[in-house]
């Protein structure tokens, strides 16, 4: 593993305007923008790499940590199933544009990353209960997925009050109690609300190099309600899991930097400001030579019914980073 000291840096996906149904016009999401350090793990991580497999399998542990009556609906383990089922799609050439669309030709599709997720199994369901092994099953007596206690003394939501995530406190407790494994375990923690300064957002994430200095805090959190089936129309999907599960192996967004430098992936086309909703017969093209903007990209700000794309060079980015920070 490399390790590396970072200043923490959380990447967040923020909704402005959003309201009980979510109207078109929102945008999808608000960051600030890496600085040279971020570009630097993310260099250093590629000269780590010297050879190594292309297949990763990433344990992940879901945790709903609010009271059934806390949250706008049960979030069941077929929820968490779907979820999972739809991560792992996205991580594969079957992630395909959808055909019946009138832009999509059918059969237009990603690559093959060689990443795949699995469920922890864990030896009890207790707090800092061990990581034994996987299951591609929720329904897994040894499934990492945790619930809370009746017993257990937390507020009904978490709220996002600064921007200095790190001194959030609701978060940190929350992660404290929950979080289980080490850098190389994914944990998702599924909230209701999700607020930021008082706006709901759909989600954030840590990226992988922060994981030495705030271990605990590493992680995704998500909206409930942009899971699979949730009441968020234009981010129902699961794709903001798998976007955020992308800043967790250390993508940036696709217009990072805009025409200028970019996210520091040489195959993503070069793009000055996010994509928002769904309509490729625009022919978006916001910077001079690259091609089009990649409207499809799933570190994008696309409507879910647009992502289905992640390229080669995002690819190695994602193995370099698992390899040099997500390898215990």
């Amino acid at each position: 593993m490399l390790t590396m000291t970072m200043r923490s840096l959380f990447s967040t996906c923020v909704l402005l305007g959003l309201s009980a149904y979510l109207s078109d016009a929102v945008e999808r999401c608000g960051t600030r923008l890496p600085d040279l350090d971020d570009y630097k793990a993310a260099a250093a991580a590629h000269e780590y790499r010297q050879s190594t497999s292309n297949s990763q399998v990433i344990p992940v542990c879901f945790h709903v940590p609010q009271l059934e009556r806390h949250l706008q609906r049960p979030i069941t383990n077929e929820d968490l199933q779907n979820e999972l089922d739809s991560l792992n799609r996205a991580f594969t050439a079957a992630s395909c544009c959808d055909p019946s669309f009138d832009w999509c030709t059918a059969g237009t599709c990603s690559v093959e990353t060689g990443i795949s997720f699995a469920l922890a199994t864990i030896s009890d369901q207790r707090h800092r209960s061990k990581v034994i092994g996987t299951t591609n099953s929720t329904s897994d007596p040894q499934a990492c997925i945790t619930r809370p206690q009746k017993r257990d003394r937390f507020l009904p939501w978490y709220r996002l009050h600064s921007r200095r995530w790190s001194r959030n406190v609701s978060h940190r407790s929350m992660k404290a109690k929950f979080r289980i494994g080490n850098e190389r375990v994914l944990n998702v923690y599924l909230v209701y609300p999700l607020l930021y300064n008082n706006i709901e957002i759909l989600g954030y994430a840590t990226f992988p190099w922060d994981y030495p200095d705030a271990p605990v805090l590493d992680g995704v959190v998500l909206h409930t309600e942009s899971l699979r089936g949730g009441s968020f129309s234009n981010y129902n999907e699961g794709d903001t899991l798998v976007h955020e599960v992308g800043h967790w192996l250390g993508l940036f967004h696709t217009f990072q930097n805009g025409c200028f430098g970019g996210d520091g992936v040489t195959d993503t086309e070069p793009e000055r400001i996010p994509n928002q909703g769904c309509d490729p017969s625009q022919q978006r093209d916001t910077c001079i030579g690259g091609g089009l903007d990649p409207v499809f990209n799933f570190m994008n700000y696309s409507f879910d019914d647009c992502l289905y794309v992640f390229t080669s060079g995002q690819v190695d980015r994602m193995l370099d980073n698992i390899v040099a920070y997500r390898s215990p």
